[in-house]
């Protein structure tokens, strides 16, 4: 038996961390900005000294935090997909098993199973391990998970996060090879702006898929 479950509801929830970071920038530059004034009407000549030291510290804040933003969307990305698969499972179980795929005898092992499944024992189950996999089962049954234009979008956004967590966002030959290959959708060269357009390209994105899936799985499944 499969979990009910909500998955646009969960990313929202989740979503609010990456918003976090990004309001914390906002927040910290007015906060700066205050200070240098502050520091400017008390001492006048000591101006242009606190604000070279305040203005270094909000850029390493701002790297810092647009840094932890994108591999928060990554994160969600993950959630969204795991979630995605439990719910479609829970809410379409005859689509999922009458398909004849190498998936077939675990899913209706799964859908028939008195135990209680969430998207950590169906990926289990299934032998799920990351986003390819997950990619692979989706497109074994058809399902309309992510489009050319999509892909280029996630796999910038992973290149950017593997570069951040693995090599402290130096971009060796690898990194910059495969950013050829995948380059920025916002075209910014500013981290901070590329961060908040990411942000907003990758919400919509998801948004998009969630209802083109569930619009496709309500045709296919009747």
């Amino acid at each position: 038996m499969i979990i009910k479950n909500n998955t646009i509801g969960n990313f929202h929830l989740n979503k609010e961390r990456t918003e976090m970071l990004i309001t914390a920038m906002s927040k910290i530059k007015a906060y700066n900005w205050l200070y240098q004034q502050k520091a400017y009407d008390i001492h006048p000549k000591h101006h242009d000294v606190v604000k070279e030291v305040q203005d270094k510290e909000l850029s390493k804040i701002e790297i810092s935090c647009s840094e932890h933003a994108i591999i928060s969307l990554c994160t969600n990305f993950e959630v969204f997909y795991k979630d995605l698969l439990q719910e479609l499972l829970h809410k379409y179980p005859l689509f999922f098993k009458k398909k004849k795929t190498k998936y077939q005898d675990r899913i209706i092992n799964i859908i028939s199973s008195k135990q209680r499944y969430n998207y950590e024992k169906i990926s289990k189950e299934l032998n799920l391990n990351n986003r390819f996999d997950f990619i692979e089962f989706l497109k074994a049954y058809n399902v309309n998970f992510l489009r050319k234009e999509e892909i280029k979008i996630i796999e910038h956004i992973y290149i950017m996060r593997n570069s951040y967590v693995h090599n402290a966002g130096r971009l060796d030959l690898k990194t910059k090879d495969r950013l050829k290959r995948f380059p920025s959708p916002t075209n910014e060269s500013y981290l901070t702006t590329e961060t908040k357009r990411l942000r907003t390209k990758f919400n919509r994105l998801i948004t998009k898929i969630y209802i083109r899936i569930h619009e496709d799985m309500d045709k296919n499944a009747e």
